[in-house]
């Protein structure tokens, strides 16, 4: 991955793991995954994560755009969106997302499944859903 979509990366993931309330420990991003070892704020617990290929044709940018309107507008307790597909795609219209954009960013966020790593063994994912 280039630079900047690495960077691009990084941000989407600093904002996916907030919906966890989960800091980035260390990272190392890859071309075919992206490991590291998530935090939380005053826990010595720590998770170990693997994300297999993410998709480098993501607008990483978007996704993220779309992870903040929801904190903003507290329509996500953790991992689960608290409306309706069809009113999120409403309310995110009035605020001016194209369809296109709303297609793509939600379509991107669900295929989202972050591995949680258990002493070298899958135990469980991070995830999005309705």
């Amino acid at each position: 991955m280039k630079i900047h979509q690495n960077e691009c990366l990084l941000n989407f993931l600093n904002t996916f793991f907030v919906l966890f309330k989960a800091n980035i420990k260390n990272i190392k991003i890859e071309k075919e995954k992206v490991i590291g070892t998530l935090s939380w704020e005053n826990e010595e617990e720590t998770q170990d994560f693997l994300w297999n290929n993410p998709d480098e044709n993501f607008n990483y940018t978007d996704i993220t755009d779309l992870i903040k309107y929801l904190i903003k507008n507290k329509l996500i307790s953790i991992d689960k969106i608290i409306i309706s597909k069809d009113s999120l795609i409403n309310k995110l219209k009035d605020s001016g997302w194209n369809p296109k954009k709303i297609n793509n960013s939600l379509n991107a966020l669900f295929s989202v499944k972050i591995h949680m790593i258990d002493e070298g063994e899958i135990t469980d994912y991070f995830f999005i859903h309705f």
